[in-house]
């Protein structure tokens, strides 16, 4: 269950580090969080959903 935790951490660090480093406005940050967290298929490019 810890380790469960943080796992689930460290995710959320990365997601919020990658919408940190591209900049990316609060509504194109949240639909990009959840594309990420239901696996979509650009998930090492998420920019592509706003283009």
């Amino acid at each position: 269950m810890e380790l469960e935790s943080i796992s689930i951490a460290l995710e959320i660090s990365r997601r919020k580090n990658h919408i940190e480093q591209h900049n990316l406005d609060e509504e194109n940050a949240f639909q990009w969080f959840l594309k990420s967290a239901e696996g979509g298929k650009n998930f090492e490019h998420p920019l592509e959903y706003f283009y």
